[in-house]
């Protein structure tokens, strides 16, 4: 018996969530970039993006965006060598 193994399933913590908001609807960041960085589908990120998941995260980013733009901008300089 074969047990196949998705190379893509991975749980994503808020801060993982939230750093993918940001960086698709404020660097416009596509998700076939973001995809590879955070170990996950291209689906998951438009699902993500979109709102269709994660959406308690979603809510909030949407919400606070431009209010706590500092904040968000300093959960992606990790990520900033690897996508610029």
């Amino acid at each position: 018996m074969t047990i196949k193994i998705n190379p893509y399933v991975a749980k994503l913590t808020d801060q993982q969530v939230y750093q993918i908001l940001y960086l698709y609807h404020e660097k416009n960041v596509l998700p076939c970039y973001l995809a590879p960085t955070f170990n996950v589908a291209k689906s998951t990120i438009r699902n993500i993006v979109n709102g269709k998941s994660r959406q308690d995260c979603h809510e909030v980013f949407l919400k606070y965006r431009y209010k706590m733009k500092g904040q968000f901008e300093e959960l992606v300089t990790s990520y900033k060598d690897k996508l610029f």
